[in-house]
């Protein structure tokens, strides 16, 4: 009893388990035809010459081209600029962080953001 396989006491239930076994494989295969057929459609392109990574830190700004940039905003006026020279000029503040003031500055003065009265 223990030597006969358990297809010659249940017929049913080998046929079954054969039709999902084949069923099982050819969803395998479909899904290894389609990978393959996909991989033929796209074009590998050739990685470029390794390229240095910008730094994340970002870079200091000299006093000169702080008030530089200070005095191209179009959006500040003209005694706001001169403040803002001035704190770099003396010291009290980094002149990446003035400058950084100056872009917010003269976002609030734009045309675009003065509310009419």
């Amino acid at each position: 009893m223990n030597n006969v396989p358990l297809a010659k006491l249940y017929p049913e239930a080998a046929k079954k388990q054969m039709a999902m076994r084949k069923r099982m494989e050819k969803k395998v295969l479909n899904k290894k035809v389609a990978t393959n057929f996909m991989k033929a459609m796209t074009t590998k392109i050739a990685s470029p010459v390794r390229m240095p990574k910008p730094s994340k830190k970002a870079l200091p700004l000299t006093k000169e081209e702080g008030v530089g940039r200070i005095m191209a905003m179009k959006g500040l006026q003209r005694n706001a600029k001169m403040k803002l020279v001035n704190r770099i000029r003396m010291g009290a503040m980094s002149p990446r962080r003035v400058v950084k003031v100056a872009r917010v500055l003269s976002r609030l003065n734009a045309p675009s953001y003065r509310i009419n009265m």
